[in-house]
């Protein structure tokens, strides 16, 4: 990962202008391919446990996204998500968000948690398989993110259970209620990210 590209990132409130998003909402971010397995209908789900303030922006394109939608306004939930599509660059859209909302059913490195920890943006989701929490060198630990653990692996198409996403809404509210907790989470996931994934540290490795 580039980090230095993550480092300088807009103002918030420039950012939500920029993209057309409530000022003064909380918002999660989903940016990913809008498929199954990424989770975007489990966040819509999530959103129905929180409070009205908080909203849900999802970045990214694909077959899913009338389906989303659809869900959205059926839910009553629709002027509380707002799709931006695929965008040239994402920094405004780290920006913009609160936290990154990881939902992916499985995932490989995990490129945009290590984007949002670079931006200094906190990380909050469910723990599924994938290569991010690789025991040699995981991307996530429980000292820089909250992800939950699941009980069971789930299918591409599987839904989280609710009652795991009532945990998650409490553990999200409990961050935003403990700004200097988080802080300090987003601080250690940005260190931690910026020494053991970023691109100039692998290339002075390579290169010895």
């Amino acid at each position: 990962l580039d980090c230095a590209s993550f480092a300088q990132l807009p103002a918030k409130e420039d950012a939500r202008r920029y993209l057309h998003l409530p000022g003064s909402a909380h918002l999660l971010g989903l940016e990913c391919r809008l498929v199954p397995e990424k989770g975007c209908a489990d966040g819509i789900r999530l959103l129905a446990h929180l409070p009205q303030d908080y909203h849900l922006l999802i970045c990214g394109t694909g077959p899913m996204e009338q389906d989303l939608r659809q869900r959205a306004a059926a839910a009553g939930l629709d002027g509380r998500v707002h799709f931006l599509g695929s965008l040239d660059t994402v920094q405004s859209v780290y920006a913009a968000m609160d936290e990154l909302l990881f939902l992916s059913k499985t995932e490989t490195f995990g490129l945009v948690i290590a984007e949002a920890m670079a931006s200094g943006v906190p990380v909050a989701g469910i723990a599924s398989e994938g290569g991010y929490a690789d025991p040699a060198c995981p991307l996530v630990t429980d000292e820089n993110a909250r992800l939950l653990r699941l009980h069971a692996p789930l299918g591409r198409w599987d839904e989280v259970p609710d009652s795991l996403l009532q945990e998650l809404a409490l553990a999200v509210i409990t961050l935003r209620e403990r700004p200097e907790e988080r802080a300090a989470m987003a601080k250690r996931a940005q260190c931690w990210v910026s020494q053991r994934f970023d691109i100039r540290g692998k290339v002075d490795e390579l290169s010895e």
